[in-house]
Protein backbone atom coordinates (compact mmCIF):
# COMPACT_ATOMS: atom_id res chain seq x y z
CA UNK A 1 0.00 0.00 0.00
CA UNK A 2 1.55 3.17 -0.80
CA UNK A 3 1.17 6.25 2.00
CA UNK A 4 1.06 9.39 0.25
CA UNK A 5 2.91 12.32 2.95
CA UNK A 6 1.73 15.83 2.95
CA UNK A 7 4.96 17.90 3.42
CA UNK A 8 5.54 19.52 6.78
CA UNK A 9 4.23 23.06 6.96
CA UNK A 10 6.39 26.17 6.20
CA UNK A 11 9.17 26.49 8.98
CA UNK A 12 9.00 30.07 9.20
CA UNK A 13 5.14 30.48 9.02
CA UNK A 14 4.29 29.53 12.50
CA UNK A 15 5.84 31.27 14.93
CA UNK A 16 5.17 34.91 12.42
CA UNK A 17 1.05 33.59 13.43
CA UNK A 18 1.78 33.30 16.95
CA UNK A 19 3.85 36.56 16.92
CA UNK A 20 1.60 38.71 15.29
CA UNK A 21 -1.66 37.18 17.60
CA UNK A 22 0.19 38.03 20.74
CA UNK A 23 0.50 41.37 19.45
CA UNK A 24 -2.71 42.36 18.68
CA UNK A 25 -4.21 40.60 22.12
CA UNK A 26 -1.68 42.89 23.48
CA UNK A 27 -2.61 45.95 21.49
CA UNK A 28 -6.43 44.86 22.24
CA UNK A 29 -5.53 44.88 26.03
CA UNK A 30 -3.35 48.17 26.34
CA UNK A 31 -6.45 50.10 23.80
CA UNK A 32 -8.94 48.90 26.45
CA UNK A 33 -6.84 49.91 29.34
CA UNK A 34 -6.78 53.44 28.14
CA UNK A 35 -10.34 53.81 26.51
CA UNK A 36 -12.13 52.55 30.28
CA UNK A 37 -9.26 54.32 32.41
CA UNK A 38 -11.39 58.10 31.55
CA UNK A 39 -14.67 56.25 32.42
CA UNK A 40 -13.49 55.13 36.32
CA UNK A 41 -14.91 57.63 38.89
CA UNK A 42 -11.06 59.08 40.35
CA UNK A 43 -11.24 58.77 44.36
CA UNK A 44 -10.49 61.05 46.49
CA UNK A 45 -7.32 61.93 48.32
CA UNK A 46 -5.86 59.50 45.54
CA UNK A 47 -3.75 62.16 42.59
CA UNK A 48 -3.05 60.01 39.26
CA UNK A 49 0.57 60.54 37.30
CA UNK A 50 -0.46 62.82 35.15
CA UNK A 51 -1.86 65.82 37.52
CA UNK A 52 1.18 65.65 39.35
CA UNK A 53 3.51 66.34 36.91
CA UNK A 54 3.11 70.26 36.57
CA UNK A 55 1.82 71.37 33.08
CA UNK A 56 3.57 73.99 30.95
CA UNK A 57 0.22 75.65 30.38
CA UNK A 58 -2.03 77.06 33.02
CA UNK A 59 -4.89 75.26 34.04
CA UNK A 60 -8.32 76.76 31.98
CA UNK A 61 -10.59 77.92 34.48
CA UNK A 62 -13.89 75.59 34.87
CA UNK A 63 -16.25 78.38 34.90
CA UNK A 64 -16.06 81.71 32.22
CA UNK A 65 -18.45 84.03 33.10
CA UNK A 66 -19.52 86.18 30.15
CA UNK A 67 -21.01 89.45 31.33
CA UNK A 68 -24.90 90.10 31.03
CA UNK A 69 -25.40 93.14 28.58
CA UNK A 70 -26.83 95.94 30.46
CA UNK A 71 -30.23 96.03 28.24
CA UNK A 72 -31.88 92.77 27.71
CA UNK A 73 -31.26 91.54 24.07
CA UNK A 74 -34.92 90.41 22.36
CA UNK A 75 -33.43 86.86 21.03
CA UNK A 76 -31.37 86.64 24.58
CA UNK A 77 -27.56 85.34 25.20
CA UNK A 78 -25.38 83.49 27.06
CA UNK A 79 -25.26 84.94 31.02
CA UNK A 80 -22.47 82.47 32.57
CA UNK A 81 -21.05 79.47 30.71
CA UNK A 82 -19.30 76.36 32.56
CA UNK A 83 -16.81 74.28 31.05
CA UNK A 84 -16.95 70.26 32.04
CA UNK A 85 -13.67 70.64 34.48
CA UNK A 86 -11.87 67.40 32.86
CA UNK A 87 -8.64 65.69 33.98
CA UNK A 88 -5.51 66.09 31.36
CA UNK A 89 -5.35 62.00 31.21
CA UNK A 90 -8.85 62.17 30.55
CA UNK A 91 -8.38 64.83 27.65
CA UNK A 92 -4.85 62.66 26.39
CA UNK A 93 -6.96 59.65 25.25
CA UNK A 94 -8.62 62.20 22.61
CA UNK A 95 -7.55 62.22 19.12
CA UNK A 96 -8.91 64.93 17.03
CA UNK A 97 -11.92 66.44 18.71
CA UNK A 98 -14.93 65.36 20.41
CA UNK A 99 -18.09 66.92 19.89
CA UNK A 100 -21.25 66.73 22.33
CA UNK A 101 -24.36 69.02 21.77
CA UNK A 102 -26.55 69.26 24.71
CA UNK A 103 -30.34 71.00 24.06
CA UNK A 104 -31.27 73.04 27.29
CA UNK A 105 -34.13 74.25 28.15
CA UNK A 106 -34.27 77.96 29.80
CA UNK A 107 -37.16 78.79 31.87
CA UNK A 108 -38.27 82.91 31.77
CA UNK A 109 -35.13 83.61 34.74
CA UNK A 110 -32.54 82.41 32.72
CA UNK A 111 -32.04 79.19 34.39
CA UNK A 112 -31.63 76.16 32.56
CA UNK A 113 -34.22 73.79 33.79
CA UNK A 114 -34.07 70.45 31.62
CA UNK A 115 -31.13 69.20 29.16
CA UNK A 116 -31.05 66.24 26.89
CA UNK A 117 -28.54 65.07 24.45
CA UNK A 118 -29.39 66.32 20.59
CA UNK A 119 -26.23 64.72 20.09
CA UNK A 120 -24.22 62.24 22.55
CA UNK A 121 -20.87 62.46 20.73
CA UNK A 122 -18.89 59.16 20.31
CA UNK A 123 -17.57 59.03 24.38
CA UNK A 124 -20.25 58.76 27.11
CA UNK A 125 -17.69 59.92 29.61
CA UNK A 126 -16.91 63.55 27.43
CA UNK A 127 -21.03 63.37 27.27
CA UNK A 128 -21.49 62.92 30.63
CA UNK A 129 -19.56 65.98 31.76
CA UNK A 130 -20.95 68.28 29.23
CA UNK A 131 -24.55 67.13 30.03
CA UNK A 132 -23.64 68.59 33.78
CA UNK A 133 -21.90 71.28 32.71
CA UNK A 134 -25.13 72.37 30.63
CA UNK A 135 -27.39 72.07 33.34
CA UNK A 136 -25.20 75.04 35.25
CA UNK A 137 -25.27 77.72 32.68
CA UNK A 138 -27.68 80.73 32.43
CA UNK A 139 -28.85 83.27 30.22
CA UNK A 140 -30.48 86.59 29.50
CA UNK A 141 -33.80 85.51 28.42
CA UNK A 142 -35.41 86.30 25.25
CA UNK A 143 -38.22 88.96 25.30
CA UNK A 144 -41.73 89.17 23.64
CA UNK A 145 -43.27 92.47 24.18
CA UNK A 146 -41.14 93.72 26.97
CA UNK A 147 -41.38 90.19 28.94
CA UNK A 148 -38.89 87.44 29.30
CA UNK A 149 -39.72 83.83 27.92
CA UNK A 150 -38.70 80.98 27.98
CA UNK A 151 -36.12 79.41 25.19
CA UNK A 152 -34.32 76.21 24.25
CA UNK A 153 -30.63 76.48 23.71
CA UNK A 154 -28.31 74.25 21.95
CA UNK A 155 -25.03 74.00 23.83
CA UNK A 156 -22.10 72.17 21.77
CA UNK A 157 -18.97 71.26 23.70
CA UNK A 158 -15.61 70.96 21.76
CA UNK A 159 -13.29 68.41 23.51
CA UNK A 160 -9.23 68.12 22.56
CA UNK A 161 -6.22 67.17 24.16
CA UNK A 162 -4.97 70.84 24.54
CA UNK A 163 -8.60 72.50 25.32
CA UNK A 164 -12.59 72.34 26.05
CA UNK A 165 -14.08 74.97 24.41
CA UNK A 166 -18.70 75.45 24.07
CA UNK A 167 -20.63 77.43 22.30
CA UNK A 168 -24.42 77.74 22.42
CA UNK A 169 -27.12 79.12 19.94
CA UNK A 170 -30.52 79.59 20.58
CA UNK A 171 -33.26 77.72 18.96
CA UNK A 172 -36.12 79.71 17.16
CA UNK A 173 -39.54 78.08 16.60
Amino acid sequence: MDLVSTPPPPEGRRPVFVVTAALALILAVVFAIFYFRGSKPEVPGQESAQQAVPSALPPAPAEQPKPVPKTADTNGDVAHQVLPDIPQSAKNTITGTVKVTVKAGVDASGKVTAASFKSPGPSHYFATHALQAAQRWQFTPPQVNGEPVPSTWLIQFRFRRGSTQASAQRVTH
